[in-house]
């Protein structure tokens, strides 16, 4: 079983590395929930603020990083992006009932995020609640299979959410989980060791990487 910090450093780097991220800093519009905030109205710091927090969560410091993220959604509480990285931030320092919080609300905000959907099925897993994790897993091959059907590309993101949940799931339960709930509810179903029992011992990254603008919807928390 893999330590609880190789999967969610697994999920920072998803998150600073996938093509949503990409596309967003080439300025694609991606829906209202991931809006740049206007420079007059935030103010010109809170985009260095944004900058800081993932900064601050590539390096390992990841108290600094989700103080960073509370102080982004004080002005766009309603920002996808931010809400996610915080919820990483949390998982950082075990803090998974708090880090459930945020990828609901990055969710909430855009159902399209399925980066959320596997941070959320992550943090399911340190909980001990492994039917919840099989439900956020369901959402991401509910996605999958409409891509296929229709005979389209599914989204880079979404592959690699899927896959991610997939493999943290198999190494917790060890054996693959199957769809709609297949692995979970299924006759000799396997005894799930806790994620919080592993060994939680990694280096923290090295390295940085260039991160969106914080971006939010109109509307309050």
């Amino acid at each position: 079983m893999a330590p609880i910090r190789t999967l969610v450093l697994a999920v920072v780097f998803a998150a600073l590395f996938a093509p949503v991220v990409e596309a967003q800093m080439r300025g694609i519009d991606r829906g209202a929930a991931r809006a740049v905030p206007g420079k007059d109205e935030d103010g010109p710091g809170l985009q260095k603020v944004f900058q800081a927090g993932v900064d601050y969560l590539v390096e390992g410091d990841c108290k600094r990083a989700e103080e960073m993220f509370e102080r982004v959604l004080e002005k766009v509480p309603r920002n996808s992006e931010t809400n996610y990285l915080r919820g990483v931030a949390l998982q950082c320092m075990d803090r998974y009932t708090e880090s459930v919080r945020y990828f609901r609300r990055a969710k909430r905000d855009d159902a399209d995020f399925f980066q959320a959907y596997g941070g959320l099925g992550i943090s399911y897993l340190a909980l001990d609640r492994p039917e919840k994790a099989h439900d956020e897993f369901d959402e991401l091959a509910r996605f999958k299979r409409l891509c296929e059907r229709g005979n389209r590309r599914c989204p880079p993101e979404l592959l690699k959410a899927y896959e991610k949940l997939r493999t943290a799931i198999e190494r917790v339960e060890g054996a693959a989980p199957g769809e709609e709930h297949g692995s979970l509810h299924g006759e000799g179903r396997r005894a799930a060791p806790s994620l919080v029992d592993a060994s939680r011992a990694a280096d923290a990254p090295g390295g940085r990487s260039p991160a969106p603008e914080p971006r939010r919807a109109s509307g309050s928390n």
